[in-house]
């Protein structure tokens, strides 16, 4: 009879060290729990917040992988071309809308691509298609995201609209060689000089008499 206590203070301490085992096991477990919901919430956060100053871009802004397979297409770039994500994510870039203005333009993007895929940033002026036929010219880039090993892990698409600059530019031109014909067709002569008295232009007829 003597022995009874000890079995019993036994059993008790066993249950006491296995509850408390439990409860560490389950403490642990409910703070790694809550350590991965704060984690899953923080991604969470930054993916929110990278898609809303994404989406508010005013200029097309995408993501690429290295091969030109498209990830990314901001609200911008999907609205000019009157398409949706489901069109053009995980496709090849010059497969999409905006650059089946023509085999060239598709090509010359592939090209580019290439060059933006061991490193090289590039830009150039490109014309693309929109909704409704509508024809833009955007000052065209690709930038090269590298890991900490310097390896291509991603490349970014920007375009920005600057139609109406190459307008006013060609109007400019345009108008320079109207002012030059209507000069070079005068019998009278001309000449034009700087404010330091040295001439900067003679016409046709003016060179002649010379």
């Amino acid at each position: 009879m003597r022995l009874e206590p000890i079995v019993i203070s036994g059993i008790v301490l066993e249950i006491l060290i296995f509850g408390s085992i439990i409860w560490w096991t389950v403490s642990k477990l409910n703070k790694s729990e809550r350590q991965k919901q704060q984690y899953y919430q923080q991604l969470l956060d930054s993916e929110q917040r990278f898609k809303a100053i994404f989406d508010q871009t005013f200029q097309f802004t995408g993501l690429l992988k290295p091969d030109g397979t498209l990830l990314e297409a901001n609200k911008t770039a999907l609205d000019f071309g009157g398409i949706s994500k489901s069109d053009v994510v995980n496709k090849p870039f010059w497969s999409a809308y905006w650059w089946q203005i023509s085999s060239q333009t598709q090509s010359d993007l592939r090209n580019a691509i290439a060059k933006a895929k061991t490193g090289e940033f590039v830009r150039y002026p490109v014309e693309v298609q929109g909704k409704d036929n509508r024809v833009i010219t955007i000052d065209f880039s690709l930038r090269p995201v590298k890991d900490k090993t310097g390896e291509v892990i991603l490349l970014i698409p920007e375009g920005r609209d600057i139609s109406e600059k190459v307008k006013a530019e060609t109007a400019l031109e345009e108008s320079k060689a109207k002012y030059k014909a209507i000069i070079e067709e005068q019998a009278e002569l001309i000449c034009r000089y700087r404010r330091d008295a040295t001439v900067s232009y003679v016409n046709d007829a003016y060179c002649k008499l010379l």
